[in-house]
């Protein structure tokens, strides 16, 4: 397998909580736990002035790698595929790793779809020998059958 794991992380308010929890497994193979986190409002008037929740889930065994990752390989559109091919330099790092947003609502309904704002974050750590962005840009295309 070419991918050592996947996290993925949502920021909700704490009354679409439960939303944000249906939406995650909705994606996530059974086994993989979402942790929730919540983070008080910044009180001299930053970024944010309510509550937020944060969810987190980590796949690193193997199993679950590949579940999760067919899954996401499978439910994107066309249309999302080839935004992706066209986006795909921008998408990955020097650290070897694909960095995807997926609709939150779309997701809440078994569906997937790339989207850049209120998305749930999806970090995918591939393994890359030698260690060099060209690697990482390949082994993404052929993840996602992008040739």
């Amino acid at each position: 397998m070419k991918v050592h794991n996947i996290q993925l992380r949502a920021f909700y308010s704490p009354e679409a909580l439960e939303e944000g929890m249906h939406a995650f497994k909705q994606i996530l193979p059974k086994e993989v736990e979402v942790k929730e986190e919540e983070l008080e409002p910044e009180a001299e008037g930053g970024v944010f002035t309510k509550p937020l929740c944060v969810l987190t889930a980590f796949a690193s065994k193997q199993s679950q790698v590949k579940e999760l990752l067919a899954r996401i390989v499978s439910g994107l559109s066309e249309e999302d595929l080839a935004e992706l091919k066209k986006t795909l330099d921008l998408r990955v790092d020097d650290d070897c790793n694909l960095y995807l947003r997926l609709d939150k609502k779309a997701l809440s309904e078994g569906r997937l779809s790339i989207k850049t704002r209120d998305a749930v974050h999806v970090k995918i750590k591939l393994a890359c020998f030698p260690k060099k962005r060209e690697n990482t840009l390949e082994i993404a295309r052929e993840l996602f059958n992008l040739e």
